[in-house]
């Protein structure tokens, strides 16, 4: 690291994990990235759910563009009160925040601008038919944690009639063909692995977990 602190330029890949100010990842890159010549921010998807979640990326590039996360809520983000504290997770003049990101920071590039030889894509979709979900009465906590647990059984609820359609799918697969799964919750992703070696076929796992 430069005695000063300071480098000619940074590169953060994935930058959308910085989007909470309150993360530990967060409060470390901010004052480094404040401090370097150049800093370039990547990610796919710099707004994973709202757009609250830009503020710390663009405070970084630009800090007297908004220098405070308030106001920027204020503009952009519908901020209102609820019994559990204010809550800033609308959003408001979107064409105007566009506007701004397109002149001060953001450069967009599409895949199907940048890699021309991939065929186009087939989407399909598939409808598995599973039982209704018994709920879990549960008291405690807040309402916010009692949706995330029911979220969280859901997937559990799940899991059996997603194997089972798997199974039958991957059945099929050559030795030369290639699948590529995504999930949400380690209990899918478990299931799936497992899966895999009951099919005994390779596959390679990556979560939050893989360093």
């Amino acid at each position: 690291m430069p005695a000063d602190n300071r480098w000619n330029v940074i590169l953060v890949d994935e930058s959308h994990y910085m989007k909470s100010s309150k993360t530990k990842r967060c409060r470390i890159l901010t004052p480094l990235l404040k401090r370097a010549k150049c800093v370039l921010l990547l990610s796919g998807t710099p707004a994973v759910n709202r757009p609250s979640d830009l503020y710390t990326q663009l405070h970084a590039l630009h800090p007297q563009l908004f220098p405070r996360e308030y106001d920027f809520q204020e503009l952009y983000c519908k901020p209102k009160m609820t019994r559990f504290g204010r809550k800033a997770d609308g959003q408001d003049r979107p064409e105007e925040l566009a506007w701004i990101l397109k002149e001060t920071c953001l450069i967009r590039r599409l895949k199907k601008d940048v890699m021309t030889s991939l065929p186009e894509k087939v989407r399909e979709r598939m409808t598995i038919e599973c039982p209704r979900m018994p709920i879990r009465h549960d008291d405690s906590g807040d309402q916010e944690s009692r949706l995330k647990n029911q979220y969280t059984d859901s997937a559990a609820h799940k899991l059996p009639h997603i194997i089972s359609y798997l199974e039958e799918t991957l059945a099929d697969i050559t030795a030369t063909q290639k699948v590529l799964i995504f999930a949400h919750h380690q209990v899918i992703l478990d299931g799936l692995e497992a899966l895999c070696t009951k099919l005994k076929l390779k596959c390679v796992r990556i979560d939050g977990a893989t360093g």
